[in-house]
């Protein structure tokens, strides 16, 4: 249960029992582990178990604990061995868990650049659309925009840190996916599993590569990668630069990414490590709008200024609509566009600490801004008979309200640590592993967006937003509103933007380019900012026992999360009118709260910010009973959680043929939710899984399969209160709720001959949603959720002779349908809901590469890749049309 309490955003307050814990287990295994490097060093362990990569003259291999690279890969599509599963490198087979592997050579024989195209090549995972942003779905770590993994959100990370610029291919090592409740090792997470992309390093051995791609959407993307020694096993370097540019088959949609990167990986001594790593990424664009709902049924309001205008209590929405969809039409039309701007510096130390025990600490700083200039609209369409018609007769509407929006995003993330030590010991002939970690990270958010006014809002610049931009008819869109965002008198919406204007002691009833006020061109629509402090403590142990054939895991993690958090929401900080003690009152006004209680308001009297409370007799505030058209101020709060995972692995055959696996785990994740109602907190989500299954390796590693079964809860979901208005003190959200998914994972992966690969995965969900204040919800399966999903990939590199350098491959992925929307009645304030179901979709892709020797360093190489081979129209989870057949070509030179 969040607490709600003034936070010190110092040092962190323990909690007593918890802390307690983990400090004398991390003592007492501290103290074993170090006593038992004297008494009998760890055996080697089987060839099939080992955890070590084989060395060759192309890696820098040091410390392998903390690192994977091609020498620890079967071939160029398989790798044997993961960090995301223990924060170390381990063999897959070793681990309790389902663990997929996507290596850097298949998304560049796929040329899958987008996040989401990557990311289907998971068993399970299911997201939103291929649009022409490749990033679109891997905002900063937050949960792969829209992508589910086993049913929930997936939390994507970078080398192990969250809030992380969105990955590239040229700087990725490979893309590592663990499945179920993962809190127990790297903190707040969804309880489906989470993403971990593992950067590239420099390696021994000087490689030069230049590479240029062409193809559908007039897509164009030059890159260039340098590795080199510097000073012989002393110092290595790896740098990069890749430019991407490619449009959409949406209006007006375009896409351009720039990123610059580079690493210094420096050895003073054998066991130490130094890597300074520095990212700046740059992307810009218009981005792609999804498509409006449109309502049926609706008792349309005459005598109105709005002609689309209906009773909120009728109508029923009826989904998608698909005209739009089908013509490819942009919501927020030529004037939207955006920017986003990352900055990172990754500092890691590595030291081998005597035979047995390893130590990584590493640290992160980055800063992300975002702008962005859209439209804002109810995104509702309604048919009815006074606009235009559709060839069929149908009639079509216009959008209830249409309005242009600006807003913006400053994250700053002045720090975030980890420090790992690792080590090994026998007690007897039980081999240990042992792992302490401890992290801390601060987050600090700046969002406003700022919108024009309506007539009621601003009656000097709100009637100027002409009728036919306003409630705008899709089949004749007027977009025409460069001078409104601009105008030449100041004080336009880019103006407030491009400030960073959010000091609310500049307004000025009189003045027209304030940046509030009655009277001003541009007012601020939402406000949220955070400052939040996490420090995580964990120990985890994995024992070898019965000469390794059986494996024991357990980890232990206490969190600790402080915050402030600060949200205005839609209508507020307008002026507003209302009656107080008996007082009239108009002013820009936010609420006063005490103990979790609206006691009265703050307002801005033209000069200061002044303090009214509703009191009673003796002068204690008291709650006010006025209606509620403010939001909360400023709620602090903090959480303590201990989560855990306890795992074991059976080899039950020898040769490791057969083994089984079960785990059961925990999750948390401190969602900073404030109804903003009733100015409260929403309880912290929490998850639970289990999951067991088998590993079938007949043929060693040249066929494995992998069968599991899960179940998966998540609880304390916020669930939204359709009958919710603002201001009137109802509340935001009525309660929490949960959700259950059960289900089936396979993967395979089978090498027949040494040049023919095939992977396959397949995953059954059966979802339900167990609580929720929507009945309609309870005992049905979840909205936005396929239950099943099939992927296969292959490829083979054809025999020497005719075809000599030739390498072939195809893809195939399967989503079934689902449903988005069931039924509902309309409430006093609200439209119902008529049921939706979305289609099946299958979509195929290809590749065709030649590769050759240009003297005794060089290789050149020559690729044909295709996407949607087939051209299919099909959308993402959310209402996106997702690009066509996308066909590109690809030159590569390699030097050594």
């Amino acid at each position: 249960m969040t607490k709600m309490s003034t936070p010190s955003l110092g040092c962190p307050v323990f909690p007593l029992a918890p802390s307690r814990i983990i400090a004398l287990l991390s003592c007492l295994g501290l103290i074993a582990g170090l006593s038992a490097q004297s008494v009998s060093p760890p055996p080697s362990a089987p060839a099939s178990t080992s955890g070590a990569a084989v060395p060759t003259d192309d890696e820098v291999i040091v410390l392998d604990v903390f690192n994977i690279n091609e020498t620890t890969q079967t071939n160029e599509w398989v790798a044997t061995q993961a960090l995301t599963g223990t924060r170390t490198a381990e063999q897959m087979v070793n681990l309790p868990y389902q663990i997929q592997v996507i290596t850097s050579e298949m998304l560049q024989d796929f040329g899958m650049i987008a996040v989401v195209d990557q990311l289907s090549a998971i068993g399970g995972f299911v997201g939103e659309a291929d649009q022409a942003d490749p990033a679109i779905a891997a905002s900063a770590g937050v949960s792969g925009g829209g992508g589910k993994l086993r049913g929930f959100s997936a939390l994507i990370l970078r080398d192990g840190f969250r809030m992380t610029q969105p990955p590239q291919n040229i700087n990725t090592q490979q893309v590592e996916v663990i499945k179920g409740p993962m809190s127990a090792l790297y903190g707040a997470a969804q309880p489906g599993g989470l993403i971990n992309y593992i950067s590239r390093r420099p390696t021994s051995k000087a490689r030069y590569e230049f590479s240029f791609t062409a193809g559908s959407y007039d897509r164009w993307e030059p890159s260039v990668l340098i590795n080199t020694p510097v000073v012989r096993n002393k110092v290595y370097i790896l740098v990069g630069a890749q430019h991407m540019s490619r449009k959409s088959n949406v209006q007006y949609v375009e896409a351009n990414t720039t990123t610059l990167f580079g690493s210094v990986l420096y050895k003073p001594f054998k066991s130490t490590n130094i890597t300074v790593s520095f990212e700046t990424q740059h992307l810009d664009g218009i981005r792609q709008a999804g498509a409006p709902n449109y309502v049926v049924d609706a008792n349309l309001v005459d005598g109105t200024t709005n002609p689309v205008n209906w009773d909120t209590d009728t109508g029923y929405v009826a989904g998608i609509w698909w005209p739009w969809i089908e013509q490819g039409l942009n919501l927020s039309g030529p004037n939207e566009w955006y920017n986003r701007d990352y900055d990172r510096w990754h500092v890691q130390f590595e030291q081998g600490l005597g035979r047995n025990w390893r130590l990584k600490a590493a640290y992160q700083w980055q800063v992300k801004t975002f702008d962005q200039n859209y439209y804002n609209s109810s995104n509702l369409s309604l048919a009815h008979e006074g606009l235009a018609t559709a060839a069929d007769g149908r009639p079509y509407g216009g959008f209830s309200g249409y309005v242009p929006e600006v807003r913006f995003q400053d994250y700053s993330f002045p720090y975030a640590a980890l420090v790992d030590l690792s080590g090994e010991f026998n007690t007897g002939k039980i081999r240990h592993k042992l792992l302490f970690t401890a992290d801390i990270s601060k987050v600090e958010l700046d969002s406003q967006a700022w919108r024009l006014p309506t007539p009621s809002q601003s009656p000097q610049f709100g009637a100027d937003v002409p009728a036919d931009i306003r409630y705008m008819d899709p089949l004749h869109p007027n977009y025409d509103l460069v001078s409104w965002y601009n105008p030449p008198g100041g004080g336009g919406i880019y103006d407030n933007i491009h400030s960073r204007d959010r000091d609310l002691a500049h307004v000025d009833e009189n003045n027209s380019n304030a940046a509030h006020g009655e009277n001003a061109r541009a007012r601020m629509s939402s406000v949220h900012y955070t400052n939040l402090k996490a420090y995580g403590y964990s120990v985890s142990e994995r024992m070898f026992l019965f000469r390794d054939r059986l494996i024991l895991m357990g980890s232990l993690r206490l969190d600790q999360t402080e915050y402030q958090d600060y949200q205005m929401t839609t209508s507020r900080n307008v002026y507003r009118q209302w009656t107080q003690d008996g007082e009239q009152l108009r002013a820009l006004a936010t609420a006063r709260h005490e103990n979790g209680q609206r006691v009265g308001v703050q307002y801005f009297d033209g000069a200061a910010w002044q303090t009214k409370m509703t009191t009673d007799g003796s002068g204690r505030p008291v709650p006010m009973t006025v209606p509620a058209v403010f939001s909360p101020n400023w709620v602090p709060g903090e959480e303590d959680k201990l989560t855990y995972s306890v795992g074991a692995t059976w080899k039950a055959l020898s040769d490791d043929k057969l083994i089984a696996f079960a785990n059961y785990s925990t999750s948390f994740n401190p969602e900073i939710v404030v109804d903003d109602g009733i100015g409260e907190l929403m309880p912290n989500e929490t998850g639970k899984g289990f999951e067991a299954g088998i590993k079938f390796l007949p043929y060693g590693k040249k066929l494995i399969t992998v069968l599991s079964y899960f179940d998966i809860e998540k609880h304390n979901i916020a669930i939204s209160n359709p009958d919710y208005r603002q201001g009137d003190g109802s509340p935001q959200y009525l309660g929490s709720g949960a959700q259950r998914v059960t289900g089936v994972d396979m993967d395979l992966t089978w090498i027949p001959i040494k040049d023919l690969t095939l992977l396959a995965s397949a995953s059954y969900m059966d979802s339900e949603t167990i609580e929720s204040a929507n009945k309609t919800l309870v005992g049905n399966r979840m909205t936005a959720l396929p239950n099943k999903t099939f992927q296969a990939r292959a490829r083979y590199r054809l025999p020497p002779g005719l075809f000599r350098g030739f390498t072939v491959g195809a893809d195939v992925s399967y989503r079934s349908g689902w449903v988005r929307g069931y039924y509902t009645a309309p409430t006093s304030s609200s439209a119902g809901r008529l049921y939706e179901w979305m289609p099946d979709n299958i979509l195929w892709g290809g590749f065709i590469r030649y590769e050759w020797k240009a003297g005794k360093r060089t290789t050149q190489q020559l690729s044909l890749s295709c996407r949607n081979m087939f051209d299919k129209l099909h959308t993402g989870l959310g209402s996106t049309r997702s690009l066509g057949r996308q066909v590109n070509l690809t030159y590569k030179i390699i030097y050594r």
